[in-house]
């Protein structure tokens, strides 16, 4: 939507502030928030993608696979 300024907005309820952003603090704070938990949740993603087969091939081998056969 584009506003009286000829500014593009993407919402109609959201003015832009003193500062010439559209969130406010407490917005901008979430907003922080939720990509840090989103940045650690896909770490925490990974390692468990990469280390749990890594595991489970170490346990197959050791326990489970008989060399001479």
């Amino acid at each position: 939507m584009v506003d009286y300024n000829g500014e593009f907005s993407f919402c109609e309820n959201y003015d832009r502030n003193h500062n010439g952003n559209y969130f406010s603090h407490g917005m901008q704070r979430w907003m922080k928030t939720h990509k840090n938990w989103v940045r650690f949740a896909t770490v925490v993603l990974y390692v468990f993608a990469i280390t749990f087969p890594a595991i489970a091939l170490l346990c197959y081998y050791t326990f489970v696979w008989d060399m001479t056969a």
